[in-house]
């Protein structure tokens, strides 16, 4: 049931994430994710039509403010998962080791640096620009003339550097933003994105470790027990030997705090394993989720970027001259439709192309430093 259960929870998470691609608009995923978003927003008109507006509104609220806004509410959340998690570890798994061995040991290992990782993630600067290391920052990297122009951040009221962004969460730009993340509370970008890697390969470690214990210990309880070997009488009054469906049955009953944890980290250890892998794939490539997004779903971010253009006022152009003289006249003035012909070229080479590609080795370097 574990096995279909995350298999069910790929398979959704895909069909909503991707299906809205335009590799898959026209076929049967992105069929089935209108299919059901229709259904979600159909559902939410009748429960809207039905609950009192005041209680649809704090509902609301609640959700935007956990979700849309910093707060500390998911990093409680790990912290409950983690403390939860070793608990039942200390008194439930180690219990059934003969002595305190290496195996146990690692598993604390493995949670002390999982929680230095969290913490100094969620306390690191990310590399947030003010104007006092704005000229820093804009030398960092060149525009790229599709993704990244010479425009003006109209809340900050200063030039973007390329590669940074606007985190609308935090209200700051952050240089080489990837994303904002909601379990550590905080943006991640240049100046913590190792940290994240390190955590979020940690996690995937630490999950998968203790799947293999607890795996372990589940086979040690059916061995000493004799499980194998006993049988079972069915509603029909024979005898039956037992199988894997009656020892997952007598593992549920008998060791509730087991199989959640097993049920928990096996969960957690798939997600994060399959993040790590996409982060170490972004890392190699020199590129960010935000980057990343925009490659994979390019129509609308293309669109903005042409809107923003047009919008460029040109006194932003003699504030870019004075921020960064490495700026070429043609990433200055670039006009919608130049803007336009150079993204379908992107896009005709391939979303995951990237204009800061500088080797394995030095992309992985860079990341390192910094």
């Amino acid at each position: 049931m574990a096995l279909i259960y995350t298999l069910c929870f790929v398979i959704i998470s895909y069909v909503i994430i991707a299906g809205k691609n335009e590799y898959h608009r026209t076929g049967w995923i992105g069929f089935v994710r209108r299919s059901f978003v229709s259904v979600v927003y159909f559902a939410r008109s009748v429960v809207e039509k039905y609950i009192p507006t005041a209680v649809t509104h704090r509902i609301t609220n609640i959700t935007d403010y956990i979700l849309f806004t910093r707060n500390s509410f998911i990093q409680l959340l790990y912290g409950f998962l983690i403390t939860g998690g070793t608990a039942i570890y200390t008194f439930k798994v180690i219990p059934n080791f003969d002595t305190v061995n290496a195996f146990s040991i690692i598993e604390y290992i493995l949670i002390t640096i999982n929680v230095t990782l969290f913490w100094v993630c969620s306390m690191k600067d990310p590399g947030i620009i003010s104007t006092l290391h704005h000229s820093e920052y804009m030398s960092d990297y060149e525009p790229d003339g599709v993704y990244y122009l010479a425009q003006e951040c109209y809340t900050c009221k200063f030039v973007k550097p390329a590669r940074s962004k606007h985190c609308s969460i935090c209200n700051v730009c952050v240089s080489r933003f990837d994303h904002h993340c909601s379990w550590v509370n905080n943006c991640i970008g240049k100046k913590n994105y190792k940290f994240f890697l390190g955590f979020i390969v940690s996690t995937a470690i630490l999950c998968t470790y203790t799947t293999f214990l607890v795996l372990v210990v589940f086979a040690y309880i059916v061995i000493s027990d004799g499980l194998t070997t006993m049988k079972y009488e069915d509603h029909d009054g024979k005898q039956y030997t037992v199988g894997i469906r009656i020892l997952t049955q007598y593992l549920l009953v008998h060791y509730p705090f087991l199989a959640m944890l097993f049920l928990t980290v096996f969960s957690f250890g798939l997600a994060m394993s399959g993040f790590s892998l996409f982060h170490c794939y972004l890392v190699l490539t020199n590129q960010t989720t935000n980057e990343f997004y925009k490659r994979f779903f390019p129509g609308k971010h293309h669109t903005k970027l042409s809107r923003q253009t047009r919008m460029t006022r040109p006194r932003n152009e003699a504030t870019t001259l004075k921020a960064s003289k490495r700026r070429t006249s043609s990433n200055k003035n670039v006009s919608s439709g130049t803007l336009s012909k150079k993204a379908e070229k992107l896009d005709a080479q391939g979303r995951t192309s990237t204009p800061y590609d500088k080797g394995v080795w030095k992309n992985i370097a860079e990341v390192i430093r910094g």
